[in-house]
């Protein structure tokens, strides 16, 4: 017999949230007398007796399929592997692929260890094992582990997450890297001598602050030449072990629309002529994915690997002799050139596609004190 709660909204702001409900499924007790219980969370179209209902039946039927969970001899690999079957192939591409690798570390460590006998020196242990190897990851697989354990503990398997009261480690907060005004002058008047398609993808991350997904992710149809917008909508997603490309959802899940610059609309505009003659060109050998009307893909049509415009700009700076940073960074040379000009950060957060914009002020706190110093410099000097 199963049972149902109406959960509250993630963000009670956001609209297009779905309304979600958690599910109980009673299976008796165990041999030590404990109540067994499935639990499981859906999301629901709409909250209709029918939707409920349906969605009710259908966890019934997966929990009478799988079988007895042996509570007293699940080991940690037992208990992730679970994890991954029943919560994480729910969740989207980039996160499933995230949590399937940032658990490994916990399966190779804790893996053979009973969940019931799992302590907190146990991962109090682990948690040193990782800061020896690579301390910059640690506090993120650590994260990864207490989520497993906390569904552990939701689907009645577990008494208690042991992670919850180990602390994370201190780590050195590293410095961002970006390009001031003069160093974005020097790539500008350099990137003529760049191939065409990496040209642009570099001038877009530029004067958009999008993510390299995101670009790479962009369709022909995103682009508005009559008001000189760009909608971003997806990421172009490269599912390796198949290798297969989709567009998945942008990382916030929100879909945005971001003014550019006339002068990069209009050479955007000329590239995209070239693409398409290049298209008639190929004929039938082009390779384009089918629905994936991409602007910067392959010659013949076929989608990028995920590194390719990122190793293009590496190698285009380094031949330069210019400063070295990541094609992620150019993102942040968006956002501090913005700052360093008095944008407001509400205005920054839209353009970046920031969840919040606590986010957008964390991540770029050392440029607003720096531009309130100036404010106070530009204030003393008015008296």
């Amino acid at each position: 017999m199963a049972s149902y709660i109406v959960l509250d909204k993630k963000n009670p702001a956001d609209k297009s949230e779905l309304p979600r409900i958690k599910i109980t499924a009673e299976l008796g007790y165990d041999e030590r007398g404990k109540r067994i219980r499935r639990k499981k969370t859906v999301a629901l179209k709409s909250l209709s007796d029918r939707a409920i209902k349906k969605a009710i039946t259908e966890f019934e039927i997966a929990v009478a399929n799988s079988g007895p969970i042996d509570t007293n001899n699940m080991t940690y690999r037992d208990a992730v592997a679970l994890w991954l079957k029943n919560h994480v192939t729910h969740l989207t591409y980039h996160s499933q692929r995230a949590y399937k690798m940032n658990i490994q570390p916990a399966v190779e460590y804790l893996g053979d260890l009973k969940l019931k006998d799992l302590k907190k020196i146990h991962i109090v242990e682990f948690m040193n094992h990782l800061t020896k190897q690579d301390e910059k990851s640690t506090n993120y697989k650590m994260r990864v582990n207490r989520v497993m354990l906390q569904k552990m503990v939701e689907w009645d398997l577990l008494d208690e997450n042991v992670a919850d009261a180990v602390k994370k480690t201190k780590q050195k907060k590293q410095e961002m890297s970006f390009y001031d005004e003069n160093e974005v002058k020097q790539l500008l008047d350099l990137l003529p001598s760049a191939l065409p398609k990496h040209r642009m993808v570099i001038q877009m991350a530029l004067f958009s602050g999008m993510r390299i997904g995101e670009i790479s992710g962009l369709t022909m149809d995103n682009v508005n030449f009559n008001d000189n917008t760009i909608t971003i909508k997806h990421t172009l997603i490269h599912d390796k072990e198949n290798d297969t490309f989709f567009l998945g959802a942008t990382k916030n899940k929100k879909v945005r629309v971001i003014p550019m610059p006339e002068h990069f609309m209009a050479s955007l505009k000329n590239y995209i002529k070239e693409v398409k003659k290049d298209r008639m060109f190929q004929g039938p050998d082009w390779r384009g994915v089918e629905g994936m009307d991409l602007i910067f893909c392959r010659a013949d049509g076929y989608p990028h690997s995920d590194n390719a415009f990122s190793k293009y700009f590496l190698e285009f700076i380094e031949r330069h002799g210019l400063k070295r940073i990541r094609f992620h960074d150019l993102r942040h040379t968006h956002a501090s050139l913005l700052l360093s000009k008095g944008v407001n950060i509400k205005v920054i957060q839209e353009r970046l596609g920031h969840s919040s914009i606590t986010l957008t002020i964390d991540t770029y706190s050392h440029l607003t004190k720096e531009n309130e110093l100036e404010a106070v410099t530009k204030l003393s000097n008015m008296f």
